[in-house]
């Protein structure tokens, strides 16, 4: 509740400050849908997915050139981390239920 001073501009009573909340963790929001955070091998191949390409960036606005090795091994988690993602994606519910699981009417 805000109540006049003595310059006539409002200030809050009791001396207690006002609590906005502007961001909220994207995690938790992720979490309420329905989804869990990967654990193991898939986390692995997920940073695989997005950092190497993200290091790489970072290394090419830097100017910075990475030894071949680490490129290379970099190229590897990239690719391995991929193929590991599409073999161990779920498939259809219904292997013969065609190849479309779209809507129904």
């Amino acid at each position: 509740m805000r109540k006049p001073n003595r310059g006539g501009t409002p200030s809050f009573d009791s001396g207690r400050r006002a609590r906005i909340r502007l961001w909220q963790p994207f995690p938790r929001l992720v979490v309420a849908a329905g989804y869990h955070r990967p654990h193991g091998l898939r986390l692995v191949a997920w940073l695989g997915l997005f950092g190497v390409p993200a290091v790489v960036l970072l290394c090419i606005v830097l100017h910075v050139s990475l030894p071949s090795p680490l490129g290379f091994l970099a190229l590897v988690w990239f690719v391995g981390g991929f193929g590991y993602l599409v073999a161990t994606m779920n498939g259809p519910k219904d292997p013969d239920g065609g190849w479309d699981d779209g809507a129904v009417v």
